[in-house]
């Protein structure tokens, strides 16, 4: 058995090496468990998994920014809510720290201290200053947020 876990160890010690050449980020902070660990304790991390802290998983169809313009506006990939134009904004594909903002719509939610916004697939019961971390890939991903 120990073994086996100092071989899963080596894996995900070499799975993290990988996701970085990627350009994914690694943030101690935002892994889904109750404190920081480091790769000398991932054998420990795996025998106590019960003691993982849970996490509501949010779908993000797409991220937005507010339209600047009137050429803005005529985009094909413009979208209206409440009498405000967005489009799609570029942002690179990683793992980010996230506190929410105003609610725009029942989907529509502003990221606090940005100019972005996130639309998820179905209504999320977040609020004003949650907090979680978000894994983006090509402007969609998951908002994970602490139960």
């Amino acid at each position: 058995m120990k073994k086996l876990l100092i071989f899963c160890g080596f894996i995900l010690s070499c799975g993290y090496v990988s996701a970085q050449n990627y350009g994914a980020t690694y943030t101690p902070i935002s892994r889904p468990t109750n404190s920081n660990y480091s790769q000398s304790t991932t054998n420990y991390y795996i025998e106590n998994q019960e003691s993982e802290t849970e996490w509501e998983e949010h779908e993000i169809t797409g991220i937005y920014t507010q339209a600047q313009s009137l050429e803005d506006i005529k985009r094909s990939d413009c979208i209206k809510i409440n009498d405000d134009y967005y489009i799609p904004a570029r942002v690179k594909n990683g793992t980010y720290d996230i506190e929410i903002g105003d609610k725009v719509d029942s989907k529509f939610y502003n990221i606090r201290n940005t100019q972005l916004y996130f639309m998820f697939r179905y209504t999320p019961y977040l609020y004003k200053f949650d907090e979680g971390y978000a894994e983006i890939y090509n402007n969609k991903g998951t908002f994970y947020k602490e139960k």
